[in-house]
């Protein structure tokens, strides 16, 4: 519609048509992956067209500590590096790619974070497993067995696809 091709043209050139992660952002990321140097990391947009990074973990810390870095009222991307115990007892390590865009955000916002998904996905590799969501709510977790169930999907998600 002419709505879909107006708001996309503004996307376009409100981000120049190229989206861009920065050095120190990939480089974290890049820390995570290869070296295990964090259990997670997080990105925003600034500028509208350059993805940095907003916060990286320490290697032992815990999905709580990953919630509580989150901001409840700006969007995000996130990779988090979950430990998996397999059904035959070995241990996986499956990274999980996060998009968090709460239903408060401007309007444009909102178009502009699932635009650059698919740009920092290609300049990040691939994962495990993505998620999308817009409420907070979803992304708390508990101690066992009272976590959400979409945190619960998630994990049987990742065992299910090695069984």
């Amino acid at each position: 519609t002419g709505y879909q091709r107006r708001v996309h043209g503004d996307l376009n050139t409100m981000v120049g048509g190229a989206i861009s992660l920065a050095e120190p952002a990939l480089a974290a990321f890049n820390d995570m992956k290869k070296k295990r140097k964090h259990k997670w990391v997080i990105f925003r947009f600034e500028n509208d067209k350059d993805i940095v990074l907003d916060a990286a973990s320490e290697p032992s810390s815990t999905f709580e500590d990953f919630v509580s870095k989150m901001p409840k009222s700006e969007p995000r991307y996130a990779v988090y590096d979950f430990d998996i115990t397999m059904t035959d007892g070995h241990h996986e390590s499956k990274l999980c790619f996060f998009l968090y865009c709460p239903d408060s955000s401007a309007t444009k916002v909102k178009f502009l974070y699932p635009y650059g998904k698919t740009a920092i996905k290609g300049q990040l590799g691939s994962f495990s497993k993505d998620f999308q969501f817009n409420n907070y709510c979803l992304l708390y977790t508990s101690p066992e067995p009272t976590r959400p169930l979409y945190i619960s999907y998630a994990v049987f998600c990742l065992k299910k696809k090695k069984q």
